[in-house]
């Protein structure tokens, strides 16, 4: 028995003609992106960057991106500044410290259909993590979710059991409490897509339907509490460091309502090892420009002992997240 899946949301439309208006141009101009450095050896990927021959003295960082996204988006630099990745050199980082994956094949980006969150992902990204681990001799790894890579990221460790294996982990915008849109759509689809609520044949596939009673709508992942609630990973994994980014009414994706009532859909529940949260009031930041203006944050997070607002690294106003 599976539960009634969900239609496609409205901001997968408009990414969706975004994407078909450039198809044409990015498959008969471009590679997918590799970049990874021997003697590292990625195994199974859509791509990615990391490796090289160089001495590793900080837990690596694995860098895992959203649903729109490939790994060369960490790499790619605004009018504004350098890139995240730059931003992680600059700071110290050798390059074999730092690790892309690109866990969303080119076809399923391009899918309105097509929901990443799902064992073959967990265990691709479960994967990756040892290859990382293995090549760089680390006993951990930093994670950094951006989107819906925030979820995969959180998902992967629950799949594989392996929660031992990360130090820290930074959750950019990731929709925690799901899609509020999600919501309104129409049972349009039988398929599987990035809206729909937890499949009862397998608990490891589900989209992001915001979780209700019913089984129409069963959904533990996107619930409140619970094994499975991506809010309460926190309390149910002492050993973890973690960290939101959010950018609170300003997101569109997340909060689309723009009213407080959603203001904390990218927000873990409170607990003692949820070490800082920060949520930007500048209404230039929103879900897309989150990444990018979080950046020495995220580096702060990961390399220091920093809490609370003291984590905040940038001229953004910002305040501490919402429990």
């Amino acid at each position: 028995m599976t539960p009634k899946h969900r239609g496609t949301p409205w901001y997968w439309t408009f990414f969706a003609a975004c994407l078909i208006s450039t198809a044409a141009h990015s498959e008969t101009t471009t590679a997918p992106f590799d970049h990874f450095q021997a003697p590292f050896h990625p195994g199974a990927t859509f791509g990615g960057f990391g490796g090289g021959d160089c001495k590793v003295s900080r837990t690596p960082v694995i860098f895992i991106h959203g649903r729109q996204d490939t790994a060369s988006d960490w790499m790619k630099s605004t009018d504004n500044q350098p890139s995240l990745y730059q931003q992680f050199i600059t700071a110290g980082y050798n390059p074999c410290e730092l690790f892309g994956i690109t866990y969303i094949p080119d076809a399923g980006r391009k899918s309105l259909e097509y929901n990443p969150l799902q064992p073959d992902t967990f265990t691709l990204l479960h994967q990756f993590i040892e290859r990382v681990r293995l090549f760089t001799h680390a006993s951990q790894v930093d994670l950094v979710g951006y989107d819906i890579g925030a979820v995969a990221a959180l998902a992967t460790l629950e799949y594989s059991g392996s929660w031992d294996e990360v130090r820290r982990m930074v959750n950019i915008a990731g929709p925690l409490r799901g899609l509020p849109n999600c919501t309104t759509q129409q049972d349009a689809s039988q398929g599987q897509n990035v809206c729909a609520a937890q499949s009862l044949d397998n608990a490891f596939h589900f989209g992001l339907y915001p979780s209700e009673d019913s089984l129409d709508g069963y959904n533990e992942w996107t619930s409140d509490s619970g094994l499975k609630s991506l809010r309460a990973m926190a309390q149910n994994h002492p050993m973890v460091s973690f960290y939101t980014l959010s950018a609170g009414t300003n997101d569109e994706l997340l909060c689309p309502s723009r009213q407080s009532s959603c203001a904390d859909s990218a927000t873990f529940a409170p607990a003692n090892n949820v070490m800082a949260q920060l949520e930007w009031q500048d209404k230039g930041v929103n879900h897309q420009t989150l990444k990018s203006a979080a950046t020495a944050s995220v580096i702060k997070m990961l390399t220091t002992h920093c809490k609370g607002t003291d984590c905040a690294a940038s001229a953004y106003p910002v305040v501490a997240g919402r429990p």
